[in-house]
């Protein structure tokens, strides 16, 4: 099951704007799938949220433990590696 869009649901974005415009006639039509159950995509919404909420946390508890006050000078004294850590992952996969 797919949500169902078409040259109507279109029409109005694209006379607002020139480059929506040009990004859709470049992209085509998209084909999203859906769920057929809205509970289990309301569940599976605040289950994404939740989980990109513990990772920001994450991350800020890191940047504190390593600069002590994350502040603008704490941030712009420290080298990148000092502020998000090694970048092995990017390198060994040719990324950076």
């Amino acid at each position: 099951m797919y949500f169902e869009y078409g040259d109507k649901e279109t029409e109005y974005p694209k006379r607002k704007d020139k480059r929506f415009t040009e990004a859709m006639d470049k992209i085509d039509h998209i084909r999203r799938a859906l769920e057929s159950v809205l509970f289990l995509s309301v569940i599976r919404s605040i289950v994404g949220h939740q989980i990109s909420f513990a990772a920001q946390r994450i991350v800020q508890a890191r940047q504190t433990d390593k600069l002590g006050a994350v502040s603008m000078e704490t941030i712009s004294a420290a080298s990148r590696e000092e502020r998000w850590g090694p970048r092995r992952h990017a390198e060994e996969n040719g990324l950076h």
